[in-house]
Protein backbone atom coordinates (compact mmCIF):
# COMPACT_ATOMS: atom_id res chain seq x y z
CA UNK A 1 0.00 0.00 0.00
CA UNK A 2 0.86 3.54 -0.15
CA UNK A 3 2.50 5.18 2.95
CA UNK A 4 0.99 7.56 5.32
CA UNK A 5 2.80 10.77 5.09
CA UNK A 6 2.24 11.12 8.99
CA UNK A 7 4.18 8.37 9.70
CA UNK A 8 7.54 6.92 9.46
CA UNK A 9 6.64 3.92 7.00
CA UNK A 10 9.05 0.45 6.18
CA UNK A 11 8.51 -1.63 3.89
CA UNK A 12 9.91 -5.06 4.14
CA UNK A 13 9.95 -7.22 0.69
CA UNK A 14 11.60 -10.56 -0.14
CA UNK A 15 12.60 -9.82 -3.36
CA UNK A 16 15.75 -9.71 -6.48
CA UNK A 17 14.89 -6.57 -7.37
CA UNK A 18 15.54 -6.21 -11.03
CA UNK A 19 17.40 -8.96 -10.82
CA UNK A 20 20.40 -9.85 -8.91
CA UNK A 21 23.19 -12.57 -10.70
CA UNK A 22 23.62 -14.89 -9.50
CA UNK A 23 20.48 -14.82 -7.04
CA UNK A 24 17.42 -16.44 -9.17
CA UNK A 25 14.94 -13.74 -10.36
CA UNK A 26 12.34 -13.50 -7.18
CA UNK A 27 9.40 -11.31 -6.61
CA UNK A 28 10.85 -8.47 -9.28
CA UNK A 29 9.66 -5.39 -8.90
CA UNK A 30 11.69 -1.58 -9.91
CA UNK A 31 13.29 1.09 -7.83
CA UNK A 32 10.49 3.32 -9.20
CA UNK A 33 7.97 1.37 -8.20
CA UNK A 34 9.35 1.64 -4.41
CA UNK A 35 9.82 4.67 -4.83
CA UNK A 36 6.33 5.91 -5.48
CA UNK A 37 5.07 3.93 -2.45
CA UNK A 38 6.29 7.10 -0.39
CA UNK A 39 8.05 4.92 2.56
CA UNK A 40 11.36 6.20 4.19
CA UNK A 41 12.85 2.56 4.48
CA UNK A 42 12.72 -0.66 2.30
CA UNK A 43 14.63 -3.36 3.88
CA UNK A 44 15.05 -6.47 1.14
CA UNK A 45 15.40 -10.05 1.76
CA UNK A 46 16.68 -13.02 -0.75
CA UNK A 47 20.07 -11.53 -1.84
CA UNK A 48 22.66 -12.72 0.93
CA UNK A 49 25.01 -9.94 -0.21
CA UNK A 50 24.95 -6.53 1.63
CA UNK A 51 24.06 -3.47 -0.76
CA UNK A 52 22.69 -0.03 -0.13
CA UNK A 53 20.77 -0.14 -3.19
CA UNK A 54 18.97 3.87 -2.61
CA UNK A 55 18.83 6.49 -0.22
CA UNK A 56 16.70 8.91 -1.32
CA UNK A 57 14.73 6.77 0.18
CA UNK A 58 16.74 4.33 1.85
CA UNK A 59 16.60 0.60 -0.14
CA UNK A 60 18.72 -1.71 1.60
CA UNK A 61 19.62 -5.79 1.02
CA UNK A 62 20.97 -6.19 4.57
CA UNK A 63 22.35 -9.42 3.45
CA UNK A 64 21.96 -12.18 6.09
CA UNK A 65 23.52 -12.90 9.47
CA UNK A 66 26.03 -16.18 8.48
CA UNK A 67 27.28 -17.21 5.32
CA UNK A 68 26.21 -20.47 4.58
CA UNK A 69 28.96 -21.98 2.56
CA UNK A 70 31.77 -21.37 0.21
CA UNK A 71 29.67 -19.13 -2.01
CA UNK A 72 29.06 -16.34 0.45
CA UNK A 73 32.57 -14.91 1.40
CA UNK A 74 32.90 -11.63 4.01
CA UNK A 75 31.40 -10.21 6.91
CA UNK A 76 28.07 -10.98 7.07
CA UNK A 77 25.11 -9.15 9.42
CA UNK A 78 22.31 -6.57 9.62
CA UNK A 79 21.49 -3.05 9.30
CA UNK A 80 21.04 -0.76 11.99
CA UNK A 81 18.91 2.24 11.15
CA UNK A 82 18.43 5.23 13.05
CA UNK A 83 15.31 7.47 12.73
CA UNK A 84 15.14 10.97 14.22
CA UNK A 85 12.38 13.30 14.03
CA UNK A 86 10.73 10.59 10.72
CA UNK A 87 13.73 10.52 8.91
CA UNK A 88 16.50 8.03 8.85
CA UNK A 89 19.62 9.72 10.07
CA UNK A 90 22.05 6.74 9.50
CA UNK A 91 22.30 3.16 8.45
CA UNK A 92 25.31 1.17 9.89
CA UNK A 93 26.46 -2.50 8.58
CA UNK A 94 26.62 -4.56 12.11
CA UNK A 95 28.84 -7.65 11.89
CA UNK A 96 26.90 -11.00 13.55
CA UNK A 97 29.04 -13.74 11.64
CA UNK A 98 30.21 -16.17 14.06
CA UNK A 99 31.78 -18.08 11.08
CA UNK A 100 33.99 -16.14 8.24
CA UNK A 101 33.81 -17.96 4.75
CA UNK A 102 37.08 -16.70 2.49
CA UNK A 103 38.81 -17.81 -1.04
CA UNK A 104 42.12 -16.78 -0.51
CA UNK A 105 44.88 -16.61 -3.42
CA UNK A 106 48.14 -16.90 -2.59
CA UNK A 107 50.13 -16.23 -5.63
CA UNK A 108 53.91 -18.87 -5.33
CA UNK A 109 56.11 -17.06 -7.76
CA UNK A 110 59.28 -16.57 -7.35
CA UNK A 111 59.25 -18.84 -4.22
CA UNK A 112 62.73 -20.47 -3.83
CA UNK A 113 61.54 -23.69 -1.72
CA UNK A 114 58.61 -25.20 -0.64
CA UNK A 115 59.42 -23.53 3.23
CA UNK A 116 58.71 -20.58 1.37
CA UNK A 117 56.23 -21.52 -0.12
CA UNK A 118 54.33 -22.26 2.89
CA UNK A 119 55.89 -19.60 4.94
CA UNK A 120 53.86 -17.06 1.89
CA UNK A 121 50.54 -18.89 2.45
CA UNK A 122 50.89 -19.14 6.35
CA UNK A 123 51.19 -15.06 6.02
CA UNK A 124 47.93 -14.87 3.52
CA UNK A 125 45.88 -17.44 6.16
CA UNK A 126 47.18 -15.03 8.88
CA UNK A 127 46.25 -11.95 7.18
CA UNK A 128 42.58 -13.70 6.35
CA UNK A 129 42.14 -14.06 9.91
CA UNK A 130 43.11 -11.17 11.38
CA UNK A 131 40.44 -9.17 9.00
CA UNK A 132 38.17 -12.26 10.22
CA UNK A 133 38.48 -10.51 13.93
CA UNK A 134 37.96 -12.87 16.38
CA UNK A 135 36.12 -15.61 14.14
CA UNK A 136 36.38 -18.89 12.72
CA UNK A 137 38.03 -18.77 9.41
CA UNK A 138 36.69 -21.24 6.75
CA UNK A 139 38.85 -20.63 3.77
CA UNK A 140 39.45 -21.92 0.34
CA UNK A 141 43.13 -21.64 -0.37
CA UNK A 142 43.83 -21.04 -4.16
CA UNK A 143 47.66 -21.80 -5.11
CA UNK A 144 48.89 -19.44 -8.35
CA UNK A 145 52.04 -19.43 -10.01
CA UNK A 146 55.01 -21.39 -10.75
CA UNK A 147 57.90 -21.56 -8.85
CA UNK A 148 61.12 -23.58 -8.67
CA UNK A 149 59.67 -25.53 -6.16
CA UNK A 150 56.85 -26.40 -7.98
CA UNK A 151 58.17 -29.95 -9.50
CA UNK A 152 59.33 -31.13 -6.40
CA UNK A 153 55.94 -29.95 -4.81
CA UNK A 154 54.14 -32.37 -7.59
CA UNK A 155 56.50 -35.02 -7.69
CA UNK A 156 54.39 -37.80 -5.30
CA UNK A 157 50.84 -37.67 -6.95
CA UNK A 158 48.41 -39.74 -4.98
CA UNK A 159 47.36 -43.09 -6.82
CA UNK A 160 44.16 -41.30 -8.28
CA UNK A 161 47.29 -38.82 -10.05
CA UNK A 162 46.33 -35.71 -8.11
CA UNK A 163 47.71 -33.84 -5.92
CA UNK A 164 46.58 -32.99 -2.35
CA UNK A 165 47.96 -30.29 0.64
CA UNK A 166 46.66 -30.68 3.69
CA UNK A 167 47.79 -26.90 5.40
CA UNK A 168 47.67 -26.35 9.02
CA UNK A 169 47.88 -23.18 10.85
CA UNK A 170 48.09 -22.45 14.40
Amino acid sequence: PAGDPARFDIGLLHTSLDGRPPHDDYAPCSLDTLRSKGYQYWALGHVHKREEVSRDPWIVFPGNVQGRHIRETGPKGCSLVTVEDGEVSAVESRELDVLRWAVVSVDLAETASAEASIDRVREALETEQRAAGDRLLAARLVLEGRSSAHARSISTPSSSGTTRWAICCA
